[in-house]
């Protein structure tokens, strides 16, 4: 796709000038991929004729701040007239076509934006790797032989392929934060279960969060004030954070601590060994927590399923499923408390504190070489607290000499106002590493 914009400004452009133009070059690009690399990206999409229609409607929509925008959606989520396939290995019970839409796309329809595909997860959004046998595996934007990850790393690859500037996914499990990391790409985790309640296939429901993700910090500061507002931080001193390198002690690589103090180097950090003592204790249970937690819902969920479509699940989400049919109740109660403790800990932070940063992976940007169960483990270790906690935060991506990680600052719950000062402390750091 020549001159394919990069701003949402230069989309919302093309799209008001020459809608046919837009949704043209978006299927010039997908005819450029192979049929393998097509079928492991985009899952879905409406008649060219069909997006043509709805673009014009959208961009007549002048005040609304995505007049235009075109998004991608995780297959995972609901969208009217077409079917949530989740990835799965077994179609018959995904070949429904759905009238309505979910909230999210309901949001984003008011707000202007248009939906142009859908891109294909990991099986049921679980893997961190962000395998998919049945559709194949999704291609890395900048390096052939580098993994994709998470639960919606084709929505990322899609993002920083050029097919949209947003894409949106589910985060409960780090579906986005770890293709973020190993792709370099920005985003933003909703917290409270927002705009999850209705037309999302569930990961885990207790703590179900929705993402979205784009290749520029500007595009995720006009996406989130889009959805958030622009506020006002009226603090005379700018948000106070804290940073966390190692949380529970996982074992973060030379390269990846190198880009996390880069980006300290940027904000108002503070030093407090008590204050770092307190969040690893309530961090040092969390990854195994959640994954009793995450096996037992995903038991629930696909219960039904198992027996009749054993021998096509994934060996790996195979294995999480039956972990929760075996666990016991005394497990279950352990790790929730385990949860209940590590959300006191992070309110008791947040009368303090602002924000807090921390690594979203302990490596830069992994081969399927590199790839092991103690990565995975670390991974798990590394995301838990933000999943349990089903709290906000931006993910800012760095560089590592020629692979890319990214930090997960989770914000004040009740102070989002911050984001876009925090934005604004960064853009000098993002502006001198283009």
């Amino acid at each position: 796709m020549p001159n394919t914009p990069t701003s949402i400004s230069d989309w919302q452009q093309l799209a008001k000038a020459n809608p046919e133009s837009l949704i043209h070059a978006f299927h010039q690009k997908l005819d450029a991929l192979s049929l393998d690399e097509r079928d492991a990206l985009i899952a879905c999409q409406y008649d060219q004729i069909e997006l043509h229609q709805k673009l014009i409607l959208q961009t007549a929509e002048e005040d609304a701040p995505l007049a235009g925008v075109p998004y991608l959606l995780q297959d995972m989520i609901d969208a009217p007239g077409l079917p949530t396939a989740c990835g799965s290995p077994f179609r018959a019970p995904f070949e429904t076509v759905i009238d309505t839409g979910t909230t999210l796309y309901k949001a984003l329809a008011d707000l202007g934006a248009l939906m142009i595909a859908k891109t294909v997860p990991a099986e049921f959004g679980v893997d961190p790797r962000g395998r998919n046998r049945g559709y194949g595996q999704c291609r890395h934007p900048k390096q052939s032989d580098l993994i994709c990850g998470g639960g919606a790393g084709s929505s990322v690859s899609a993002v920083l392929q050029g097919f949209a500037p947003i894409a949106f996914g589910l985060d409960t499990c780090a579906g986005i934060r770890t293709p973020c990391a190993f792709q370099g790409a920005f985003g933003f985790r909703m917290g409270n279960n927002a705009y999850t309640q209705e037309g999302v296939f569930p990961l885990m429901p207790s703590i179900e969060s929705i993402a979205f993700t784009t290749g520029s910090l500007d595009n995720l500061a006009i996406c989130y004030e889009a959805f958030f507002g622009h506020g006002n931080f009226d603090n005379a001193d700018s948000p106070r954070g804290f940073f966390i390198e190692d949380p529970g002690g996982c074992r973060i690589s030379p390269e990846v601590k190198a880009g996390l103090l880069q980006l300290v180097r940027e904000l108002d950090i503070d030093e407090d060994y008590t204050q770092h003592i307190a969040l690893n204790r309530a961090f040092a249970s969390a990854g195994t927590s959640f994954q009793l937690l995450q096996a037992r819902e995903l038991y629930t969920i696909h219960q039904y399923w198992i027996d009749e479509y054993r021998e096509q699940y994934d060996t790996s989400l195979l294995r999480r499923v039956y972990r929760g049919m075996e666990c016991n109740t005394s497990e279950v109660e352990r790790a929730s408390a385990a949860q209940e403790r590590l959300r006191r800990v992070l309110a008791e932070f947040f009368q303090n504190y602002d924000y807090l940063l921390m690594p979203i992976s302990p490596v830069a940007s992994p081969t399927e070489e590199d790839w092991s169960i103690d990565l995975e483990s670390e991974l798990n270790q590394l995301n838990a607290p933000l999943s349990l906690s089903i709290l906000p935060a931006l993910i800012l991506p760095f560089d590592c000499d020629g692979r890319t990680s990214a930090a997960q600052l989770i914000v004040h719950p009740q102070k989002p106002e911050i984001v876009p000062e925090l934005i604004a402390q960064l853009t000098g750091f993002y502006s001198s590493n283009d």
